[in-house]
């Protein structure tokens, strides 16, 4: 980021770190910046490198901010984790179906900012099936690799939604005189 190279030689007053997550929560190790230092854009950039290395995050981003003739650097992160299980209770989808239809399987990939819309399409999908006050529930769990996560998904259905009367009316109607004439 070649607005780093504005900060360089400044004092850094503060390190930072900053978790985007809700699910995952994994508070980065900064090892090559300390306050106290002067700024150094390249050690910016390979902690940023560092950090996506590991494995353990799906985006970062640094940002050095100005303070009291200094600067603050602060990293943003947002955690990834790997799925190792995807277990289903309360569903009427099968679970290997509901992981087909949702774009996931063992190994898959997951950011904090991918599980709320994988609530959602759970959900959509019971909704399609007439489960129109469907609640599914998650809970999260490390599992027994460091990266990986076992998924936990309880669904509350709800009442299932009956078509209790069809009426089908044509427009116009075909009992109207003279209307046969003219089909």
């Amino acid at each position: 980021d070649p607005r780093l190279d504005e900060f360089s030689g400044q004092e850094i007053h503060r390190v930072e770190t900053n978790v985007v997550a809700k699910w995952f929560s994994d508070k980065p190790v900064i090892s090559r910046i300390r306050a106290g230092d002067q700024l150094d854009p390249l050690l910016v950039r390979r902690e940023l490198r560092s950090l996506l290395d590991q494995g353990r995050y799906a985006r970062v981003d640094a940002q050095v901010l100005r303070e009291n003739g200094g600067v603050v650097v602060r990293f943003t992160v947002e955690p990834r984790r790997i799925l190792s299980e995807l277990q289903v209770s309360g569903s009427v989808i099968p679970v290997d179906e509901l992981r087909d239809a949702l774009g996931i399987a063992k190994g898959s990939e997951l950011s904090d900012s991918q599980i709320e819309p994988l609530l959602t399409n759970i959900a959509g999908l019971h909704r399609e099936l007439g489960y129109l006050s469907v609640r599914p529930r998650l809970t999260v769990r490390n599992a027994d690799d460091p990266l990986g996560v076992v998924l936990s998904v309880g669904v509350e259905l709800g009442a299932l939604c009956h078509v209790a009367q069809r009426r089908f009316e044509v427009s116009p109607d075909p009992h109207v005189p003279g209307l046969a004439t003219h089909l």
